[in-house]
């Protein structure tokens, strides 16, 4: 079966929607977001194919926006990546910090008793990880029963259905 990344569409411009920083802030959010505890209470990384395809998946859908809401969406990303050096001090952005701080970070952000700030990140996050659990074991995860959001369900033939 073909993927859907694969199916050609008139709709689609080809462009990049994110900025080369706006793309890195975006990678080391998604990272500090999807990782995972391992053996020894350490933040362990998600694998960066995955992270990479996370991120080349919002790049194009926000390519497909109109220019100010590329450009908008871009500069609330950076705003983040600057963020933490207002806020928490120190002289490191968000994507040049280490994995424990990011999520720490992006945690009190997402916690932060100024709901407009929340907000904010919530607008970055949820598009930009909707593509994350799509297929997989990620997918199955969430509880869904095939192995990816463009499979269809397969029809329980009437005979053998069997009732409770």
């Amino acid at each position: 079966m073909t993927e859907w990344r694969d199916i050609p569409s008139a709709e689609d411009w080809g462009r990049s929607g994110l900025t080369a920083r706006a793309r890195a802030v975006a990678r080391a959010a998604a990272e500090a977001v999807l990782a995972k505890m391992g053996p020894g209470d350490e933040l362990v990384a998600p694998e960066s194919g995955w992270i990479d395809r996370i991120v080349d998946d919002y790049d194009h859908a926000l390519g497909q926006a109109s220019r100010p809401i590329r450009m908008g969406v871009n500069a609330l990303i950076v705003s983040f990546d600057v963020l933490p050096v207002v806020v928490a001090g120190g002289l490191s952005p968000l994507r040049r910090r280490s994995l424990n701080d990011r999520l720490r970070f992006l945690d009190r952000v997402e916690n932060h008793r100024l709901g407009a700030l929340t907000m904010a990140w919530i607008a970055i996050k949820v598009p930009l990880l909707v593509s994350a659990f799509e297929e997989g074991e990620p997918l199955a995860e969430t509880g869904f029963d095939r192995p990816s959001t463009t499979s269809r369900r397969l029809p329980i033939h009437p005979l053998t259905k069997t009732s409770p």
